[in-house]
């Protein structure tokens, strides 16, 4: 079968499972696109890989950490602590530094950049302000590729936007098409927020080693495109690249639940796995600090165990929306699954939302 994936896949056997079998209308258009993808969905199920190129966030981290702490005991007159590993318990050292080396990478790779006067998607519904109400407009609608007459265009904002919720397609559409890395804070604690972002944080780093003939950020941007759907064997399923790489299910049950195929528990493509492999901590290997040597990912770790504790009271609940939308913070929300009229922040749920900070 071509799902479940298997560990320590190659190129050539992820292509011949999964691209060629679930999609050989891209094989066959496009093999250059088909090839990368390939390679990304097989990179993911080598997990020692993937951990070493993680490697190089755990040493930004500590250096973003130590850098945090000299700074407040220069301003305190205090020395900097000698005993490192306690540096990562201190909230005032480690506050965004996760936030920060993402997005720097991000950025460098051309995600999260400013998409000025751009076609958003069919259905697509947007709102932008920073009152106690926004008037959601449907811009940038578009049919086959094409603006809709009538229909203006829209501006998104450069930076990391949030899921809020369960989000309409088309919204998440919109952040593959114009080149968003996403803070998923719709997932539940055991998905994890930064997942996604750490699976192609590895696969930046990793694209020369990849052979990659084309960017991380046009692989991510082409997956909009209804050419990366699957089109054979699904059985009436449906196979979004998305999925079939980065988004894989646990069981046949979720599956079913979810109308596709992509199964995966056991490799990096399937996000809860992948956090619960980063958020696992194994006494006397990943809990122990050791200055010079960043391999057990000691800090990446921490920061991700606490997010999720903190995260854990949110599951199952909206507490997390009524926190981030609210009056005063400037925003622009794609709000596909709610009626394009003027709507309280606080009403607004299931949405993508660049906030500015207050």
């Amino acid at each position: 079968m071509p799902y479940p994936l298997t560990v320590g896949m190659s190129k050539g056997e992820f292509k011949a499972r999964i691209l060629e079998h679930y999609f050989p209308a891209l094989c066959a258009s496009d093999n250059d696109f088909a090839e990368d993808y390939a390679a990304l969905g097989a990179f993911l199920t080598r997990h020692a890989e993937v951990l070493r190129h993680l490697q190089t966030l755990e040493n930004d981290l500590r250096t973003r950490a130590l850098e945090l702490a000299k700074a407040s005991a220069a301003a305190k007159g205090q020395a900097v602590p000698t005993q490192r590993d306690t540096l990562y318990d201190v909230k005032e050292f480690t506050r965004k530094i996760l936030t920060g080396a993402l997005q720097a990478v991000e950025v460098q790779a051309g995600f999260n950049a400013v998409r000025a006067g751009v076609l958003l998607h069919n259905n697509s519904v947007i709102g932008m302000g920073a009152g106690p109400s926004l008037d959601l407009t449907d811009r940038g609608r578009t049919q086959a590729g094409k603006a809709v007459a009538g229909r203006a265009t829209a501006d998104l904002p450069a930076g990391v936007p949030k899921i809020i919720g369960s989000i309409h397609p088309t919204d998440f559409m919109v952040l593959l098409k114009h080149g968003y890395a996403f803070k998923d804070v719709g997932a539940e604690s055991g998905h994890g927020e930064f997942t996604h972002r750490l699976q192609w944080y590895a696969l930046i780093k990793a694209k020369d080693e990849l052979g990659l003939t084309k960017s991380p950020i046009d692989l991510y941007k082409r997956m909009w495109f209804s050419s990366t759907m699957g089109t054979a064997n699904l059985n009436g399923r449906r196979l979004y690249m998305w999925m079939a790489l980065f988004d894989c299910l646990n069981s046949d049950a979720e599956t079913t639940q979810f109308d596709t195929v992509a199964l995966s528990p056991g490799t990096f493509n399937n996000p809860e796995f992948m956090n619960r492999t980063l958020t696992k901590q194994i006494f006397g290997q990943t809990n122990v600090f050791n200055e010079n040597d960043s391999s057990n990912l000691y800090v990446l770790r921490k920061l991700l165990g606490a997010r999720q504790l903190k995260r854990t009271r949110f599951d199952g609940t909206e507490s997390y929306a009524a926190k981030k939308m609210v009056a005063g913070a400037g925003k622009t929300v794609l709000a596909s699954h709610n009626p394009t009229v003027n709507t309280g922040v606080n009403q607004l749920k299931n949405v993508v939302a660049w906030i500015d900070r207050l």
